[in-house]
C-alpha cells in the first residue's frame, strides 16, 4: 500500500514539474520576443515625423501630444513547422513630450500602449490582445550648426545633434510591445533648412539589446537604425507643412529582421495645436513593418510668444502689438512701416514709396520730384 501512495506522490510530482517546466520555457519563450513596432512620432513641431532633427525648442519651451496608430499586417511569419505569428490588425495609442533645456538640448518622452491586436496569432491565445508597450526617454544636444538668435524659430542652415535612449522594460512582451529588458539607441541627427521650416533630415544610429530576442529561429540582436525626413512648408495654405519619411533598422542577417517603412502626410498649426494625418506602408517584410499604417495626431506646443500674429517673436520684435507690414522696407524689425521715406505721404498714396523728393520739389504732392526739377 505504501509503495502505491509513493508511487502515486512520484507522479503527481512528476506531472507538476512537467506542467512548470512547460510553463517557464513558455514564460521564457514569450520573454524574450521582441518589440514589433519602436514607431514613435515626435511632439516636436518644427522636426519631422519620428525624427526630430538637430533643432532644439529653447529653453523651456516644447510641446506635447496624443497619436493613434492603426496598422495592417505588422506581423506575418510562419515556422517550418507550420506554427505561425501573425497579426493582421493593431490599434495604438502614443502619448509623446519634448521639453527644451537652454539653447541646445531636449528632453523627449514616449509612452505607447497597444489597445488591440487581432489576427490568428491572438485568436490561436499566443500574442495578447493588448498591453502597454515599453515607455522611451532620451536626451538630444545641438552639437553644430548656427543656432537662431531667437529660440524655437528654425534656423536656415546645417545643424548636428547627438540623441541617447533608453526604453523602460515594463510593457507585454505578450503583445510583441516590450523585450522584458531596457534598450538603449545613440543616434545622430543631421538636418538641412534651406528655408524657414522646409528643410531635409538625416538620422542614423545603432541599438543595443543586453540579450538576444527571437521570432522563432530568427534573432534579433543589436541594430542599425537609419531615416531620412523632408518637411516642406505649402505657401498657398499658411500654417500647412507636407512631411515624409523613410527610415528602418536591420540586424544585417535577414529580411525579417529588417524593417523598413515610410510615410507621407500632412502638419497643421491652429495657434498652440498642431493636427497630424499620415498615411505610410512597408517596404521589406521585416517585422514590425506592416502593409499600411494609418496615424491620426494632435500636439499642442508652447512656443515662444507673437502677440501680433506676424510671425516674428516678441524677444525680437520693436511692435509687439502692431503687425509688420513687409513690404520690403525694414521687414525683420516686426513694426509697419506705413511712410519708407518719410516725406509725410502714406506709401498707399505715395507713386515712389522709397525715395523722399527734396524740400519744394513735390508740387502735386503724388511722392515724386516732379518733372520740372529733374
Amino acid at each position: 500500500m505504501s509503495v502505491m501512495v509513493s508511487l502515486r506522490s512520484i507522479a503527481v510530482l512528476g506531472c507538476v514539474f512537467a506542467l512548470l517546466s512547460t510553463g517557464a520555457t513558455a514564460s521564457a519563450q514569450v520573454g524574450r520576443r521582441p518589440n514589433l513596432d519602436p514607431f514613435r512620432p515626435t511632439a516636436d513641431t518644427e522636426g519631422f515625423l519620428t525624427l526630430p532633427g538637430a533643432t532644439t525648442p529653447g529653453h523651456l519651451l516644447g510641446g506635447a501630444g496624443v497619436f493613434l496608430d492603426y496598422t495592417y499586417e505588422s506581423l506575418v511569419t510562419i515556422d517550418p513547422s507550420g506554427a505561425s505569428r501573425q497579426i493582421d490588425h493593431r490599434l495604438s495609442a502614443r502619448f509623446a513630450g519634448v521639453l527644451g533645456l537652454f539653447r541646445w538640448g531636449a528632453l523627449h518622452l514616449d509612452v505607447p500602449l497597444v489597445l488591440a491586436n487581432r489576427g490568428p496569432s491572438i485568436d490561436a491565445g499566443d500574442v495578447s490582445r493588448a498591453g502597454m508597450s515599453d515607455p522611451r526617454l532620451s536626451a538630444r544636444a545641438r552639437v553644430a550648426g548656427r543656432r537662431s538668435e531667437v529660440p524655437g524659430v528654425t534656423p536656415v542652415g546645417a545643424g548636428l545633434a547627438f540623441e541617447l535612449g533608453s526604453t523602460i522594460p515594463v510593457g507585454s512582451s505578450r503583445a510583441f510591445a516590450s523585450e522584458n529588458q531596457p534598450t538603449f539607441d545613440l543616434l545622430a541627427h543631421l538636418d538641412y533648412y534651406f528655408a524657414p521650416g522646409a528643410g531635409l533630415s538625416l538620422s542614423l544610429g545603432w541599438l543595443f539589446r543586453p540579450n538576444d530576442r527571437m521570432i522563432f529561429d530568427e534573432r534579433f540582436d543589436d541594430a542599425f537604425l537609419f531615416g531620412v525626413g523632408m518637411r516642406l512648408p505649402i505657401p498657398m495654405v499658411p500654417n500647412l507643412t507636407v512631411k515624409l519619411e523613410v527610415r528602418g533598422s536591420s540586424t544585417f542577417t535577414s529580411v525579417l529582421t529588417t524593417p523598413v517603412e515610410g510615410e507621407i502626410g500632412v502638419a497643421y498649426g491652429v495657434g498652440p495645436v498642431t493636427i497630424h494625418g499620415y498615411f505610410g506602408t512597408g517596404f521589406t517584410d521585416g517585422a514590425g513593418a506592416p502593409l499600411a499604417r494609418a496615424m491620426l495626431g494632435l500636439v499642442v506646443s508652447r512656443k515662444t510668444k507673437d502677440q501680433d500674429g506676424d510671425g516674428i517673436p516678441d524677444a525680437v520684435d520693436k511692435c509687439p502689438l502692431l503687425p509688420e507690414d513687409f513690404d520690403g522696407f525694414e521687414d525683420d524689425d516686426g513694426c509697419e512701416d506705413p511712410d519708407n521715406d518719410g516725406d509725410f505721404i502714406m506709401d498707399d498714396e505715395d507713386l515712389c514709396p522709397d525715395e523722399a523728393p527734396p524740400e519744394g520739389t513735390d508740387l502735386d504732392e503724388d511722392g515724386c520730384i516732379d518733372d520740372e526739377f529733374r
